[in-house]
């Protein structure tokens, strides 16, 4: 009993932060955003602390640039965060962690910091690390082989007022009912999802395989479930793909907003 009180303590100490936060979000107004440009000067990125750096057999390599879109808020923090060009990996999570934990001297117009917007590249080289589950099973840990190198860049598409959010919006308190811009690819699905072949698949042809998905605030597909699948293996490799789908956010009243998603995919004849 002593265990689930501090466990259920632990949770709800967790969780009220985060709640508290999709709250002010949620009741937040738009501002105006402003670019580096005449009498606004740009932010200026602190030097973060050394990131932890691991060392020893590497199974797998990663590396690559990811750029980010976001607005530096007037405290000098990383707002509306979300993927301009993502890597399709899971060093995309690890470039947005590395973001919200920068911070910036502010943008400011005449003395006055204001929220401006950016483009930030983050430069990640990491490995896949073995590591055991606690129920001593094998597991696979993505971490730093290098310290990450990041670069402000002008921003792409730097919206005129625009509502600062913090974090994936997972635990927002409002259902979404209505969107002005829905979630956009960035990517071909076409070209992006597998070729499910008929000795793979199982299925004829005109089969359909179909995946659902939330697609979060910072445009990283969450809660991927197959809910149409004529075959088990196939439905792994369909899974495998949709979780590298990144998206640019789908917005409301300037807000970018957590929507559902589902994806469609016919069994493809052999050639």
């Amino acid at each position: 009993m002593r265990t689930n009180t501090l466990l259920l303590a632990f949770v709800l100490v967790c969780t009220l932060p985060v709640l508290a936060e999709a709250v002010a979000d949620a009741l937040a107004a738009p501002v105006q955003i402003f670019t580096a440009t005449g009498d606004v000067t740009a932010p200026v990125l602190h030097v973060s602390p050394p990131q932890p750096v691991h060392s020893g057999t590497c199974r797998a390599q990663e590396h690559g640039d990811a750029t980010l879109s976001a607005i530096v808020d007037a405290e000098g923090r990383l707002r509306d965060i979300y993927f301009v060009h993502p890597l399709a990996t899971e060093m995309d999570r690890l470039a947005l962690m590395l973001a919200e934990q920068d911070r910036f001297t502010p943008g400011a117009k005449h003395g006055v910091p204001v929220p401006v917007a950016i483009a930030l590249k983050v430069t990640l080289r990491g490995c896949w690390w073995e590591s055991q589950n606690p129920d001593g099973t094998k597991a696979y840990v993505l971490g730093l082989t290098d310290q990450p190198r990041q670069e402000m860049l002008p921003p792409v598409d730097p919206p005129s007022t625009a509502v600062l959010t913090s974090g994936n919006g997972m635990s927002d308190p409002e259902p979404v009912e209505r969107v002005d811009s829905p979630a956009k690819p960035l990517f071909d699905r076409r070209t992006a999802l597998p070729v499910l072949p008929l000795q793979k698949s199982g299925a004829g042809p005109g089969s359909a395989y179909e995946v659902h998905c939330d697609v979060d605030r910072q445009g990283l597909p969450e809660n991927v479930t197959l809910t149409k699948c004529p075959n088990k293996a196939a439905g792994e490799i369909l899974l495998a793909a949709v979780r590298r789908f990144r998206f640019k956010p789908a917005f409301r009243d300037g807000r970018p907003i957590v929507t559902h998603d589902a994806i469609q995919v016919a069994v493809q004849m052999p050639f």
